[in-house]
């Protein structure tokens, strides 16, 4: 998978997505950078935003992915698991 990340940066609220498999069964993987500029401040403040506005953001990917789930199916159902990435342990981790 390639990401046009000359347009990522650190300030930016980006969620960044894809498909991937684990034995034979799909997954999306998305991953979100949640430090900014590395004050824990900053990251509690942008682990509440990316909180707050998830939701949203997975349905546009869905919305966005919807021609390739009408040609697989088992997409619709598949798991997401989303990789919150940050120096700070409270905030850095993994979640289903």
């Amino acid at each position: 998978m390639q990401f046009a990340y000359d347009k990522v940066n650190a300030i930016r609220d980006e969620v960044l997505s894809e498909w991937r498999t684990n034995n034979g069964f799909p997954f999306l993987y998305v991953y979100i950078y949640v430090d900014g500029q590395f004050d824990p401040a900053v990251s509690a403040v942008r682990n509440a935003i990316f909180r707050r506005v998830l939701p949203l953001a997975l349905e546009a990917i869905r919305y966005g992915d919807r021609m390739l789930s009408a040609a697989h199916p088992k997409l619709g159902n598949a798991p997401i698991w989303i990789h919150f990435d940050s120096t700070t342990p409270e905030y850095n981790r993994f979640e289903n």
